[in-house]
């Protein structure tokens, strides 16, 4: 069988950035690579317990705006990270830059909702938006289906 996992959006916001402030980490890059790591070898782990044919690991969704930074952010290291997670025969997949766009007039969220000195102006693309905290089922066929096909003819 094949699996899907998710980096969850409070893996960035509560243990990232609670790792930093009580001082476990220097940096929130620090934290995000150790989250990483420890994540891999966790499903490496359940690959071999659950015999699995193929994991995907999906990057977090940067859904809400108060978090949308650190998401972005991770999403960089996470893509950093791909080469050593295909290499030990995961198959990653990092959506962030399908599913964000930079806001216009009409955009639900205007531009001045995410403060710039956080450095992810780009807001969730209108028909990807649920309710402010989940992201729509579309958002399955017309980005993840997409996603994990280009992932496999890597």
């Amino acid at each position: 069988a094949d699996a899907l996992f998710c980096f969850g959006e409070i893996d960035c916001r509560e243990g990232v950035i609670a790792a930093v402030e009580k001082g476990a980490y220097d940096s929130p890059q620090e934290a995000m690579l150790m989250l990483i790591d420890i994540y891999v070898s966790t499903l490496l782990r359940v690959k071999a317990q659950r015999k699995l044919r193929r994991v995907f690991v999906l990057a977090p969704l940067a859904i809400l705006n108060v978090t949308r930074h650190i998401v972005a952010a991770f999403s960089q290291v996470f893509d950093a990270a791909a080469p050593q997670m295909r290499a030990k025969g995961l198959i990653p997949i990092n959506t962030t830059d399908d599913i964000l766009t930079l806001p216009t007039e009409a955009s639900a969220d205007k531009p001045h909702d995410v403060p710039k000195s956080m450095g992810e102006l780009r807001v969730l693309r209108p028909e990807l938006q649920l309710d402010h905290t989940h992201i729509h089922p579309c958002f399955v066929p017309q980005v993840l289906a997409p996603a994990i096909n280009a992932a496999l003819t890597q």
